[in-house]
């Protein structure tokens, strides 16, 4: 990331963090939609009432499960427990949003408005905090403007070396994949009719 390259402490700070390995990644990498489209037509349901968190594909003769410890082995991101908001959060607000009144929520352009213009104000370790917290949305979550930064991330990133970035990835990614199969479902029906029909949703 650009901007710790300014500050070597925050950068190496950053590097020991759960993202740190995502800091040598080539500049504009992306996955292909198409492909991405490709392998959510694969998916199975098998309308279990027990939501078990996992996600069947049909590959050829084999179903594939993808699951949380699938997604820990392919992304390497830390897991762990998630924990109720402490005064910590509070404190962390004051010192990183303070032009953001009590009565509202910080959103995501509020964190991107620190981070591109306000870094320099901040302590080492609340320029690495911010950093983690702007690194998912900008990376992982989708760039919705509309949505916050809950109190509950900012209480994660208070222990800058625990931070389970991995738990909070799965389970948003998992509860926008899971519902791929319903938007699809006419796409994949042979039986229906599509006149210049154009497939289009988020993931």
């Amino acid at each position: 990331m650009v901007c710790l390259q300014n500050r070597p402490v925050c950068g190496a700070m950053f590097r020991q963090s759960c993202f740190g390995d995502y800091v040598s990644m080539p500049i504009g990498f992306e996955c292909h939609h198409l492909l991405c489209h490709y392998i959510m037509c694969k998916e199975v349901t098998t309308f279990d009432p027990v939501d078990l968190e996992e996600l069947l594909f049909s590959v050829g003769d084999y179903w594939v499960c993808f699951d949380m410890k699938a997604f820990s082995l392919l992304t390497g991101l830390r897991f762990g427990d998630y924990f109720h908001p402490s005064s910590g959060f509070a404190t962390f607000r004051e010192r990183v949003f303070p032009f953001v009144p009590i009565s509202c929520s910080v959103s995501v352009p509020d964190l991107t408005y620190v981070f591109n213009n306000l870094l320099y104000q901040l302590s080492n370790e609340d320029v690495v905090r911010v950093s983690l917290l702007y690194m998912p949305d900008q990376q992982f979550l989708g760039k919705y403007p509309r949505k916050s930064v809950t109190n509950e991330r900012m209480t994660l990133v208070s222990n800058l070396y625990e931070y389970p970035c991995g738990r909070l990835i799965w389970d948003f990614t998992y509860k926008q994949m899971r519902v791929v199969f319903d938007k699809i479902e006419g796409h994949l029906n042979p039986n229906m009719l599509r006149i210049d029909s154009r497939h289009t949703y988020t993931l």
